[in-house]
Formats: C-alpha cells, sequence, structure tokens
C-alpha cells in the first residue's frame, strides 16, 4: 500500500514556527512511513510505544534526533490528559496556489489558532484546546471533495512546521496565530454539525486501532493511529 502521507525532510522554519507550550511537551516522537504505512519512532530507530511515556519526548530532543534519522518526521502524540484537539482539513487547498476550496472555507473561518500545512501541502491542520464530547478520541467524515477529522485524543497528529495563513492559504513565515487558542465552541459546532449531517461517515479513532485518514485497516501492527 502507498499512502499520500509523506515526512516533511526540509522544514521551512525548523519547526520554530510551533506554538511555544507544545515545546516542552512530552509527547512528541519521530515517525515515517517506509514500511508503507506511518510508524511512530524513537531516537536511533527504535520503534515507540506511544501509550508508554518514555517513548515520548520533548520536541526539541526529537527534533535533534532528525539530523542522524533524515528520513522520518515528528508527530505530536494526543492523549486524553491534555488539552489539546486537532481539526484536520484534508485535501482542502491547491499545494501551488494555496487556493483554498469553497467547501472548506466555513470550517477554516470559524478558527483563530496555530494552522500549517500537511506533508502534501494539500491539507490544513488547526490545532485548538477543546474537549470532545463523551469519551470519543476523534471522528473524521467526508466532506466536498476531501474530508474531515476532528481529534482529541490517542492519536498521532504529524507536523510540518509550516504555518498557513487561513484567510489567503498562503505559507508564511510568522503564523498568523502563534498561539494554540482555546476554540471549544467552534470544534462542537463542527462536531456536532458533522454527526448530524449527511457527510459520509469514514470511522473513529479508537485507542491502539489503525484507523487512518489514508491508511489501510488490515495493517494490525499498528501501534497508533495517524493524522
Amino acid at each position: 500500500m502507498t499512502t499520500t502521507l509523506q515526512p516533511n525532510r526540509t522544514p521551512q522554519l525548523g519547526y520554530t514556527a510551533l506554538p511555544l507550550e507544545l515545546h516542552n511537551q512530552q509527547q512528541w516522537v519521530l515517525w515515517n512511513d517506509d514500511a508503507g504505512w506511518p510508524q511512530a519512532y524513537m531516537a536511533k530507530g527504535k520503534r515507540a510505544d506511544c501509550y508508554h511515556p518514555e517513548d515520548l519526548a520533548t520536541l526539541d530532543s526529537v527534533a535533534l534526533h532528525l539530523m542522524e534519522m533524515p528520513n522520518h518526521g515528528i508527530a505530536f502524540w494526543l492523549s486524553r490528559k491534555d488539552p489539546y484537539a486537532v481539526i484536520y482539513v484534508k485535501d482542502c487547498r491547491d499545494a501551488k496556489s494555496g487556493e483554498i476550496a469553497d467547501w472548506a472555507r466555513p470550517i477554516l473561518d470559524e478558527f483563530s489558532t496555530y494552522a500549517e500545512i500537511n506533508e502534501s501541502g494539500t491539507g490544513i491542520k488547526l490545532w485548538t484546546k477543546a474537549m470532545l464530547p463523551g469519551l470519543h478520541p476523534g471522528l473524521r467524515f467526508k466532506v466536498g471533495e476531501g474530508a474531515v477529522a476532528i481529534v482529541g485524543g490517542w492519536c498521532c497528529v504529524t507536523v510540518t512546521g509550516c504555518p498557513v495563513d487561513l484567510k489567503t492559504g498562503k505559507l508564511v513565515t510568522v503564523p498568523q496565530y502563534c498561539e494554540v487558542a482555546p476554540s471549544n465552541e467552534a470544534v462542537l459546532k463542527w462536531w456536532n454539525h458533522f454527526t448530524a449531517s449527511e457527510d459520509e461517515f469514514l470511522g473513529e479513532f479508537i485507542g491502539s486501532s489503525p484507523i487512518e485518514l489514508w491508511g489501510d485497516p488490515s495493517h494490525m501492527e499498528f501501534d497508533a493511529s495517524f493524522v
């Protein structure tokens, strides 16, 4: 299987654009998809079990090891114990022009928080502070010509460090919003919208289950879901 996900081997800003509050969180891992699907790693090439805190590190520690493991990217492990939720709007952006698809505009306009492109440049990840309803770690839906995932726990979020202007879709050197903003009302609005709408439900992120926006659920050896 070939995924659309590829590590960003040349991050635009060396991850310095990421909100400072994320830097020292002991929730970072390396990752690559050389096996055909995303896998988490510690330094020196050892596989990471994201459910074990000792396998996680700070951003500075993980980024340092990228020099020794250049075919890897970095990812943040969302747990149910932290305040973060990520909205991943997939296939919503033209990678060359930055133009945002019409179907995604109402979603992006709802948020004033740190946002960056995905590895292909065709998707946008919004970092927020929000609590998802009940015990849900996250859901994903087919929307327009793309898809939307809302995740809040037990999931690795790949990070490029390439911030995007939510109005223009253009890459920027200084993030439009430098913080992970509290966005509970907006997140719940879209959560309720998608769960009540006729948009195609693509599945739920469930702990160690290999459910991905682009993956093949037959690979049961995943240690974590990825977005």
